[in-house]
Order: C-alpha cells, then sequence, then structure tokens
C-alpha cells in the first residue's frame, strides 16, 4: 500500500524480552511506528519448532503499528552465551521468511540491538543498523564468541549507533558509518510525577521520613559499599531500590539495616508513583568500564521529575555536574545526599526539566528516522532519454 511504499519497516532483534524493563530499544519502536513506520520487535525468547520446514512465528501486536515476534527454534537460547546450531540458525531464519511475507515487508532495516542476530540478520540481504548501547565486554555473561561476532557486526552494518562518548571512541575506526545516538527519557510520563502524590503505591506510601531511592538493574555494577553508608548515616531515612535483585550483598544489607527496602521489579506504567515519593533519586554505580561507556537513561526520567539527583562521576552525566550532586567514596557520597535533601532551589528544579524536555525519545526518533532514509533509502534521480 502507500504508506509501505513511503514508511520503514524495521526489524528489532531484541535484547531482552519486550515488556521486562522498557529502555532504549522499546521506546525507539514505539515512536517509530508512531512517525508510520511499522516496527517488528523480536524477542530473545523463542516458540519450539522442530524442523526448518514448518516455520512458526508467534505474533502480539502491542500498538498500531508495532508488534511483538516469537521466532520459531528447537531449543531456548540464552543470547549473550549461545550461538545457535546450523539447524536452528535454518529454522531461525525461516520463520523470519514467513515474517517478512506474512507482514508484506517493502523497505525492511534490521535493527540489531546485540551481536547474537548478526549471522541471521545478514542472511536476509537487508540494511543493518547495530545499536552499541552498551560496551558487550563489560557484562560478564556476554561469551567470548558473541564479541567475536559483535567485531563482525560492526563491519558489516550499514549504520552504527553509539550511545555515549566511550562507545564511540572505543569503536572510532567505524566512524565514517557511526552516529552519536545518546538515550533519552520520556518527559511527559516522569514529568508527572510530581501529581501522583495521591496514587503512591501502598508499599512505600506509609514508610516515614525522606525516600532515598533508585530502580533499575539491581546488579553487579550497584556499588553497595554507598548504599551501606546511606543506611548507616539516615536511619531514619528509608533506602527504597526497585528492581530485581541480582547482587548477593545487597540481599545480605537488608537483614542488617531495617531501613532498606527492596521492592522488586515494578512495571514502566508504574514508576512515576514510586518516583512522586522519592526525595533525592541515586544513579550509585561502580566506575568499572561497563558503567564509563554508560548514558544512563534513568538521569532524563529523574530530571523530568525535577528532583535532586546524586550519583556518582560517570563520564556521561558529568556534563550536568551544575545540575547533581557527584560523589565517588561512601562518606563524600553521603555528604551529597545530606545536601541534596536539604536543596529548596526551584532554579535549579527547573533547569533539570528543560535538560529532559530536550532530550526525548520522540525526537530521537525522528532523528533516526530522518538518518536512516537519508542513508539506506535516499532520494534518487532517474533520467529517461527518449526521442520525440
Amino acid at each position: 500500500d502507500n504508506r509501505q511504499n513511503k514508511c520503514l519497516d524495521i526489524i528489532n532483534f531484541g535484547i531482552i524480552p519486550y515488556e521486562y524493563r522498557i529502555q532504549r530499544p522499546q521506546h525507539l519502536a514505539r515512536e517509530l511506528t508512531k512517525l508510520g513506520n511499522r516496527a517488528f520487535y523480536i524477542e530473545s525468547e523463542f516458540t519450539f519448532s522442530a524442523r526448518p520446514i514448518d516455520p512458526q512465528i508467534e505474533v502480539t501486536r502491542k500498538a498500531e503499528n508495532l508488534y511483538t515476534v516469537k521466532l520459531a527454534s528447537s531449543k531456548n537460547y540464552f543470547i549473550y552465551n549461545d550461538t545457535p546450531s546450523s539447524k536452528d540458525k535454518k529454522i531461525l531464519l525461516s520463520s523470519l521468511k514467513l515474517l517478512l511475507k506474512e507482514a508484506h515487508i517493502i523497505n525492511p532495516v534490521a535493527k540489531i540491538d546485540h551481536p547474537f542476530w548478526a549471522s541471521i540478520a545478514e542472511e536476509l540481504g537487508m540494511p543493518i543498523v547495530y545499536d552499541v548501547m552498551d560496551l558487550h565486554s563489560g557484562f560478564k555473561e556476554n561469551s567470548s564468541d558473541n564479541l567475536l561476532k559483535e567485531n563482525d557486526l560492526l563491519k558489516k552494518a550499514d549504520i552504527i549507533l553509539s550511545s555515549s562518548d566511550y562507545l564511540s571512541y572505543q569503536f572510532r575506526k567505524y566512524s565514517s558509518k557511526m552516529l552519536s545516538f545518546k538515550n533519552a527519557g520520556e518527559y511527559k510520563h516522569f514529568a508527572e510525577s510530581s501529581k501522583k502524590l495521591k496514587a503512591i503505591p501502598t508499599d512505600i506510601k506509609h514508610l516515614s521520613g525522606p525516600v532515598i531511592g533508585y530502580y533499575g538493574a539491581l546488579a553487579d555494577w550497584l556499588n553497595t559499599d554507598l548504599i551501606e553508608q546511606l543506611a548507616k548515616d539516615f536511619p531514619h531515612a528509608s533506602i527504597v531500590l526497585i528492581g530485581l535483585v541480582n547482587n548477593s550483598h545487597l540481599l545480605s544489607l537488608t537483614d542488617k539495616y531495617p531501613n532498606i527496602h527492596l521492592l522488586g521489579e515494578k512495571p514502566y506504567t508504574e514508576l512515576p508513583k514510586y518516583l512522586a515519593r522519592f526525595d533525592v533519586c541515586l544513579i550509585p554505580f561502580k566506575l568499572n568500564k561497563l558503567i564509563q561507556a554508560t548514558n544512563p537513561v534513568k538521569i532524563y526520567e529523574y530530571f523530568a521529575s525535577g528532583k535532586p539527583v546524586v550519583a556518582t562521576s560517570i563520564p556521561e552525566l558529568l556534563p550536568y555536574n551544575k545540575l547533581i550532586y557527584l560523589a565517588d567514596n561512601p562518606r563524600r557520597f553521603s555528604q551529597k545526599v545530606k545536601q541534596a535533601l536539604a536543596e529548596k532551589s526551584v532554579t535549579l528544579q527547573q533547569q533539570r526539566r528543560k535538560i529532559a524536555q530536550s532530550n526525548t525519545w520522540q525526537d530521537r526518533a525522528a532523528a533516526l528516522e530522518k538518518h536512516l532514509l537519508k542513508v539506506l533509502y535516499p532520494k534518487v534521480s532517474v533520467v529517461i532519454l527518449v526521442y520525440n
């Protein structure tokens, strides 16, 4: 149809299941569809099929022009550590070709979020965009085989998106096809946290004293020394940590300090209600290579609320050093939290909101679409010479 002739079909090879935690890939997919494109988010979990001649796909409509897709495989691969067998590669490709046929895909773009998918996508003969969101060598789960796949992917990609200056430098030899493409936030969703005070969930509503809060991954890159120092120095405050816990030391701290509250993973739709109760927001990460390469999505979400943020000296946060509180050792970090709790500046709140307003996923998607069309599907002039 006319829409398909003008717009793109984004085949997004995902890094996590769509509903697990709403991050950069899902936001971009959503916003690209609002511009009239279609997005097919390939999940990192699979539906069962024993034979390539009997391909299957499991498709779920999430919104207008936005679909999640489970491809077929004979086993459920862990994409961070596994490599598909030659048999499963055939099954995966068969189910992908079924998707292309059934969805009547015309202007396809393969957006790859993890190197696992590289050998599958390149078989389809469509333009490849590699979204470098993280330093994959910084994750202990990633196999050496995946890192080799990434090197190959960097060479074969038509466009490379880099989420941080560190990553741009790391892969600078591919600069001719690299686009600096930082993270952003959904401003309206989090700016409304100031209006959510009446809707605060019961598991945080009853807490007494100020709330020092964090939401996101509670993994091994979380600096638990900082959290422990806060628990000691602010016995009458509540330290609220939201997210799936993959940090054993953090679990042991909750036994020792009753003012540390682990609330588990929460849906993205509910996060503003929790943020509404935060007095200070935290980004307490270790400064390892993984984090040095990170442009934290949550800074734009926290900024949308206008609330003070205390963080470690992550390179991507340094440009905002006048709007946030930065410290790396536990005592200094604790002092910064004390300053943040005492902050009363309306000007600082407004400046933070302004930064969040100028870094939205809506703007990022519009810029990405423009770049894709320019590089992958440029306008051409066709001159036909005729007699009479």
